[in-house]
């Protein structure tokens, strides 16, 4: 009964490791699926509403010229102002989706949490907010030359084109610096999901010696106790025996 203890111990205790093991691994994976991964599809689009944006912008520049006397001209601009503003729009709410995702993933830890999210997710949200600022940035120029181009100095409002561009390379940057550090919360999390399977491993089989070991002293005790004294005690007694 005591050797059957021990087994059930012992398996009790491997089960719970495994259990916590799976818990790990399932949180890690729970935040990887929910925040890593919509993060950097929202990365990628956000890119690609700039690509777009500095597409309409173009026609902006190239047909500014002659809104004021090619009807032609002012078509295409207001299609591509419009456009401008959507892609724009679209942007600033991408922005607020992944800070909320940021947000929320951190309310919904508990307090014993203390995990990988945990350590990055300030730098997401300073980050986050300079891609914000950048932002405000870009379409506080390009609105400057949307307004001279419709009130017919165009030509002044070309001397902010530049700054558009400068603007935007400094957007596209800081969208890849956020790339590079989801990246780096993915190859953390990673390591730790193999730190925390090793570290299960090593508890796994330091319970199976410790079990084995338990069962050994054990068996031990009880052939001395039920084998070994008998005999012990018979050979005392023979060697004691006295046919006379």
């Amino acid at each position: 009964m005591t050797v059957i203890a021990v087994e059930i111990l012992s398996y009790s205790v491997i089960t719970s490791i495994a259990l916590y093991q799976i818990h790990v691994m399932g949180n890690e994976i729970r935040q990887m699926a929910n925040l890593y991964i919509p993060l950097l599809s929202a990365n990628a689009s956000i890119k690609q509403m700039v690509q777009d944006e500095r597409l309409h912008f173009k026609d902006v520049v190239f047909y500014g010229d002659r809104v004021v006397y090619d009807k032609d001209a002012e078509d295409t601009y207001n299609q591509a102002r419009t456009n401008y503003s959507q892609a724009n729009n679209r942007i600033n709410v991408l922005i607020g989706e992944s800070e909320k995702m940021v947000v929320d993933a951190l309310a919904a830890l508990r307090s014993n949490d203390a995990n990988i999210l945990q350590a990055f997710a300030p730098n997401l949200l300073d980050k986050l907010t300079r891609i914000r600022d950048a932002q405000v940035e870009t379409t506080d120029r390009v609105n400057e030359t949307f307004s001279h181009v419709e009130d017919g100095s165009f030509l002044m409002g070309m001397e902010l084109v530049d700054d558009v561009n400068a603007s935007e390379q400094v957007l596209l940057a800081e969208l890849e610096s956020l790339e590079s550090e989801l990246q780096e919360l993915k190859a953390a999390s990673l390591e730790y999901a193999a730190n925390t399977e090793r570290a299960s491993s090593r508890m796994t089989v330091l319970a199976s010696i410790a079990t084995v070991c338990v069962v050994i002293a054990i068996f031990f005790f009880m052939v001395k106790r039920h084998i070994a004294r008998p005999l012990h005690t018979l050979t005392d007694a023979i060697k004691t025996f006295d046919p006379l």
